[in-house]
């Protein structure tokens, strides 16, 4: 895919890499965090090639992410947080 989330499964934070990040950086492209209940967790502004997602408050377990660039989603996944 255009991004790429390592490590994953993560224990304390993951690198969210986004390939040819120029091409995206005019529409300020969104990681958003949801739980398996689809209620958005976090959502963070991938402002360069790579950003790193902090795990923070968010509890051990398995969770979907949305990459969403110019309203659109250009990526989903799912995140594992050790």
């Amino acid at each position: 895919g255009m991004v790429k989330i390592y490590p994953n499964p993560f224990s304390d934070f993951s690198n969210i890499q986004i390939e040819d990040f120029a091409n995206y950086k005019k529409g300020n492209p969104v990681f958003i965090v949801y739980d398996l209940f689809g209620t958005m967790y976090k959502e963070v502004n991938l402002s360069s090639e790579n950003t790193i997602f902090i795990k923070g408050e968010l509890a051990s377990g398995l969770y979907f992410f949305e990459v969403v660039y110019d309203k659109k989603v250009i990526q989903r996944g799912k995140l594992i947080c050790q």
